[in-house]
């Protein structure tokens, strides 16, 4: 179990400068002014990283723990919604 998490926060760690690096490169920014409290330019979709980890944990619990079979098919078909 300590090896899915472990696996997790790797994964996080190591896409995140990716998916901000494509997202500068690609401009993907949260703008300024309005309702944000930003007061540069701050890429938005560092989500895709945390989705990206939590994915594949969940696929990792589903083939190490069998009892959680269920859960996981119902969260792999919301992520597909």
């Amino acid at each position: 179990m300590k090896l899915i998490f472990l696996i997790s926060f790797l994964s996080t760690y190591l896409s995140l400068p990716i998916i901000i690096k494509n997202a500068i490169k690609k401009k993907y920014f949260a703008e300024t002014g309005g309702r944000n409290s930003h007061t540069g330019f701050i890429p938005n979709i560092g989500g895709l990283a945390i989705f990206f980890s939590f994915f594949i944990s969940s696929i990792l619990i589903y083939y190490y723990i069998p009892q959680t079979n269920q859960f996981i098919i119902i969260f792999f078909g919301s992520c597909c919604m």
